[in-house]
């Protein structure tokens, strides 16, 4: 079964987060951020998954993230997915965690994303 040609059609304009140095703009503490621009198959839990977690720790609100192992940002570097990251979908972000069922298939890796609560 071809999971990649399933996924396409879930594909999505990502972002991985990360903090830089920030400065004091009038006063106030600034966090700069960095963002590198990936693809990536992002799909809501469904209930379904969140019988199979059985921990409690998902809602429907959360993701789940299929990238491929080899994943390359909008530059062609090379980057990687780590637990605790932070990815940007659609003006929504998600901390990453691997899910360790099934978290490396057919060329792809597998994470859960918790959506960030501002």
């Amino acid at each position: 079964m071809n999971f990649r040609r399933i996924l396409k059609k879930h594909m999505k304009a990502c972002s991985l987060v990360s903090a830089s140095e920030g400065q004091y703009i009038d006063g106030r503490w600034t966090a700069n951020e960095a963002q590198n621009s990936f693809e990536a198959a992002v799909v809501f839990m469904t209930s379904e998954d969140l019988r199979i977690e059985g921990t409690g720790r998902y809602t429907t609100q959360d993701v789940k993230v299929f990238a491929d192992i080899n994943l390359k940002d909008a530059d062609g570097n090379a980057l990687t997915l780590s637990d605790g990251d932070t990815i940007e979908v659609e003006a929504v972000r998600y901390t990453l965690e691997r899910n360790y069922k099934g978290s490396r298939f057919m060329g792809l890796q597998k994470l859960n994303g918790k959506k960030v609560i501002e």
